[in-house]
């Protein structure tokens, strides 16, 4: 019974952290402190496309501008190197 538990724990990722986590928590530190309280990772689509949620127009803009650079600093999270 554990190795079957120990399999599902693994298979669905239970208790393990995700590339989601390590982004939410370097979100400051990628877009920069200002940008981070006006947008936040919402989600990995197909596990390879980070989806932002940006409550000012302003700021949708500015990471746009700065995409490169943003993307630079995500792929340096080792959980987060395959995001486009």
């Amino acid at each position: 019974l554990g190795d079957v538990v120990e399999q599902i724990l693994h298979k669905y990722r239970i208790g393990m952290a995700t590339p989601e986590d390590a982004i939410r928590q370097a979100w400051p530190e990628i877009v920069g402190q200002t940008n981070a309280t006006f947008c936040h990772p919402l989600r990995i689509d197909r596990e390879r496309t980070l989806v932002i949620g940006v409550s000012n127009p302003v700021v949708r803009q500015e990471l746009l501008f700065h995409k490169a650079m943003i993307l630079q600093r995500i792929r340096a999270i080792p959980a987060a190197h395959h995001i486009s």
